[in-house]
């Protein structure tokens, strides 16, 4: 089996679902998928059992959290010398030819990591993500501009890759190792994981050809904003399924960012966080 997609789901059956249906469908079937369901109470468990015996299953304890299930995930992959592990969110739209594109990219600009191009699903006429560029010094992260790319091109250079879509060479895991769980349990797990394999010499680029469809509202800090109280304020901040957790962010930065300019990138990273939040 040359390809493993790892999907870490909890709960929200309904997107898990139609997630293994879009992977039932598509062109490329040299894979093999493994879900790691991290202590679902809503029946997610027997669905898979029953609807998709196809699927290898691997049970948590509920403490798992994103980075330990799709560490587990990909040691299970390690351990069978597959060639590429993809980690999937269960909430994302992948047409048929996704895993296609991917793989082919992946043979064309092989050693590097590739992440996705996403789309939100409610406008897709948009690219909402295509890459982006680290600026150390102040904090930002900066998005790569769709309206600058060639139709021609099929990668583009990116610093970073969320890991809703994220296809990593074997070699890279040989290497470096896996997800760092301990500092990162959920969120900034995989950011950390793409910038430090880019400075053990692996090339990382958004694959262009390889678009997703993902529900930029579904998101935990997204619904933390949608009603501003206090309490949604701190869960912001401090819960650890979202993905501004300023503890994890304050480790990502700890770990991450040049000495030199960490003091104003710390005080840059939270002043942003609190506006985003203050915007509607």
């Amino acid at each position: 089996m040359n390809l493993f997609v790892v999907i870490p789901v909890y709960n929200r059956i309904s997107f898990t679902r139609a997630c293994l249906d879009y992977l039932r469908a598509q062109t490329y079937r040299e894979f093999k998928t493994v879900v790691v369901d991290d202590g679902s109470t809503d029946g997610t468990g027997e669905m898979l059992d029953r609807q998709y015996p196809e699927v290898n299953v691997i049970k948590g304890d509920g403490n798992w959290w994103w980075s330990t299930s799709v560490n587990t995930g990909i040691q299970q992959a390690i351990d069978m010398d597959v060639q590429y592990v993809l980690t999937l969110n269960n909430d994302v739209v992948i047409e048929p030819t996704y895993l296609e594109n991917l793989m082919v990219a992946a043979k064309n600009n092989r050693g590097s990591i590739l992440g996705s191009t996403a789309i939100d699903v409610n406008n897709k006429s948009v690219i909402s993500y295509c890459g982006q560029k680290a600026d150390w010094l102040f904090a930002k992260l900066i998005l790569n501009n769709p309206h600058e790319l060639s139709p021609h091109e099929e990668v583009q250079a990116s610093d970073f890759l969320p890991g809703r879509g994220l296809l990593i060479p074997r070699e890279v895991f040989m290497k470096i190792g896996l997800f760092d769980a301990l500092r990162f349990p959920q969120g900034a797990a995989d950011y950390d994981f793409v910038w430090n394999a880019k400075k053990a010499g692996f090339p990382a680029f958004c694959c262009l050809t390889a678009k997703l469809y993902s529900y930029e509202n579904e998101t935990a800090s997204a619904k933390f904003k949608k009603r501003k109280t206090f309490r949604n304020f701190m869960l912001y901040l401090f819960s650890k399924r979202s993905n501004t957790n300023i503890i994890y962010r304050i480790r990502f930065g700890l770990k991450n960012c040049p000495k030199k300019s960490i003091l104003l990138y710390l005080f840059c990273d939270l002043s942003r966080l609190i506006v985003s939040y203050m915007k509607k």
